[in-house]
């Protein structure tokens, strides 16, 4: 019961003041909501964890089982003659795709002249185009000693005609030449080299790295791009023929090797010459025959004029840069059409030579 000494009256304030002893009440502490310390260290974990675990397990799958296997070879010997695979010589597009792990135009552009010179077909350079031609020895030449992708090349080529023009190629030939990637890979793992279809093993590790970038791991996916290069392995067959390869590329670019060898001429030139397409080092290799005379006339390569090394230099110059077009999807060209002649994968020469020598 309130009391108060005077009278209060309707709508006067009144306050009222009331007090207790220590300790009457109980006070119930303020309780801190979060997140717990063990969920906290969890997370933080998971987060740590998801950016740096997967590029160390992609660096380890890499020595795992990226590596080429150990041939317990040292050094690497020269080799003065293209690499054989119990006795069968290796074509320029297997030794090309072994020795970088991927098949380009160079690969394709050594191959056809590797059958020109094979008698399979002529390549005829006239007003500025040059013209393949299937070559009168070809009915007579066994060709089931050739490789599925080198006869796949020819049917492409020679279809329903005896010659092609490199400006009529048509969409559909171009097609079909760039599927001829996908035989050469095939052919590199049927016959041993690799385990695996090479560009299949990159492409995997690419859309690793792509689904990386989307899910926020960015580092996985930088990782995973670095690395798709370096996935593929080859076989130890297909390592020790690696040695061999690298051996034939020293001889090829080797001066000094060269003159070891003292046995340059024409023959040799010839030889070799589409492995030096492959290899993207047609000009370093004819400037090695500067000093021979009396260039051959060649049955397989004929033009207007005159032909030397500066003109052979040139044709298998030309001859990658018009295979790269034809193999190159249209809509990621630079620049439009299909050039006149065989247009350039490799430096073009500014040197000239003589003459003799013979056929391979």
């Amino acid at each position: 019961t309130l009391q108060r000494s005077t009278k209060i009256y309707s709508g006067q304030d009144v306050t009222i003041a009331i007090s207790f002893d220590k300790g009457y009440v109980t006070i119930t502490p303020k309780v801190a909501v979060g997140t717990p310390k063990w969920l906290e260290s969890l997370l933080s974990f998971l987060y740590f964890a998801w950016f740096v675990f997967p590029p160390l397990v992609i660096i380890i799958i890499f020595f795992l089982f990226g590596r080429d296997p150990k041939t317990g070879i040292t050094s690497i010997p020269v080799l003065f003659e293209p690499p054989k695979d119990d006795k069968r010589r290796l074509t320029p597009a297997e030794v090309g795709t072994i020795e970088d792990e991927e098949v380009d135009s160079k690969d394709i552009s050594a191959t056809i002249v590797d059958l020109a010179i094979r008698g399979h077909l002529k390549i005829n350079e006239t007003d500025e185009k040059i013209v393949l031609e299937k070559s009168n020895l070809h009915l007579s030449k066994d060709t089931n000693k050739l490789q599925p992708f080198e006869q796949k090349i020819l049917d492409i080529l020679f279809k329903n005609r005896d010659s092609i023009g490199v400006k009529n190629l048509s969409e559909s030939d171009k097609a079909d030449l760039a599927k001829v990637k996908d035989d050469i890979y095939k052919a590199v793992v049927t016959n041993g080299f690799f385990p695996h279809n090479p560009d299949t093993i990159r492409t995997v590790w690419v859309l690793i790295g792509v689904a990386g970038m989307f899910t926020f791991a960015v580092v996985t996916g930088i990782v995973a791009f670095i690395m798709a290069h370096a996935m593929p392995r080859k076989t130890l067959k297909g390592a020790r023929i690696k040695i061999d390869i690298l051996g034939l590329r020293k001889f090829m670019t080797s001066q000094t090797e060269q003159l070891k060898f003292q046995e340059l001429n024409w023959f040799l030139f010839e030889k070799l010459l589409p492995y030096a397409v492959a290899f993207g080092i047609t000009k370093t290799w004819a400037k090695r025959f500067e000093s021979l005379h009396d260039l051959p006339t060649y049955d397989w390569y004929t033009n207007k004029s005159f032909t030397n090394l500066m003109v052979l230099n040139a044709m298998t110059s030309s001859l990658s840069t018009s295979v790269s077009r034809a193999i190159t999807p249209t809509s990621t060209r630079s620049g439009g059409g299909f050039s006149s002649g065989f247009s350039g994968g490799h430096s073009g020469g500014g040197f000239s030579g003589g003459g003799g020598g013979g056929s391979w």
